[in-house]
């Protein structure tokens, strides 16, 4: 019978299950926002005007973005010290 094997059904893994750390490897909107002190809306104007980019836009809609570019973005924000 097809989609049957010795273990019984065959069925889609999901990312978590076939890689468990592939969740920590991408941040969304809402965390960059809240990593920021900024709204999950002003993260998205930032990645639609190209201010925040690479981004992908995954098929359920939502926005993610490898950490590893996150995290070099953030590297070149430049940091006002006057301010503190």
């Amino acid at each position: 019978m097809p989609g049957r094997g010795p273990a019984g059904p065959s069925r889609a893994r999901t990312v978590a299950e076939a890689d468990p750390d592939a969740a920590s490897r991408f941040v969304g909107l809402a965390q960059i926002g809240a990593d920021l002190g900024e709204s999950p809306e002003t993260v998205r104007k930032w990645v639609q005007n190209g201010t925040l980019a690479p981004v992908m836009k995954l098929p359920n809609g939502k926005w993610k973005m490898r950490r590893e570019d996150y995290e070099a973005w953030l590297a070149t924000l430049v940091i006002d010290r006057r301010i503190a």
